[in-house]
């Protein structure tokens, strides 16, 4: 009871409300999805929407973000799956749905609906990188000779252009 009177204080002092706010993880998605519409790229729009579609496939549209742990966002990361099933998701899809998950639950701090950020203590420093594949002369040969007979068209007409 001292614990939660001593947090009800640490609330009054920071300015947050000490009403009880149901925001589920819905709404606050809605909302941030509503705040950076018009403001950003509509590439960046959809790079949120696959974020959040995850977040809510993980955890439910329903749940209140105020019971989210630093587990919980830890969780969400580890265990995030591709599309094909038979497929680990890259480190950088992972740095990408946690670097948005972070953005979006910001939102939810900058709006007073949260404290501090579920995610905020994850990070994925070591970012995997493929080899290099270098072309031998003849497969750069085999290259050029492949784009000289591709056909190019040009509005209804085609043409095929050789040297």
């Amino acid at each position: 009871a001292e614990k939660f009177a001593q947090s009800l204080k640490i609330d009054i002092h920071d300015g947050f409300s000490v009403e009880p706010k149901a925001i589920s993880l819905k709404n606050l998605c809605d909302r941030f999805i509503e705040s950076k519409k018009g403001n950003v790229a509509p590439a960046t729009v959809r790079a949120y929407l696959e974020t959040i579609k995850r977040l809510v496939s993980a955890f439910g549209g329903y749940r209140n973000i105020k019971t989210f742990s630093g587990y919980d966002a830890q969780y969400f990361i580890n265990n995030l799956e591709l599309l094909e099933k038979d497929k680990d998701p890259s480190d950088s899809t992972r740095l990408k749905h946690l670097r948005n998950s972070k953005i979006v639950f910001n939102k939810a701090i900058k709006w007073n609906y949260l404290r501090t950020n579920p995610f905020r203590d994850i990070s994925i420093t070591d970012i995997s990188k493929e080899d290099w594949h270098y072309v031998t002369p003849a497969e750069f040969q085999s290259l050029l000779t492949a784009a000289d007979n591709i056909e190019i068209k040009i509005g209804r007409a085609s043409c095929r252009e050789r040297v």
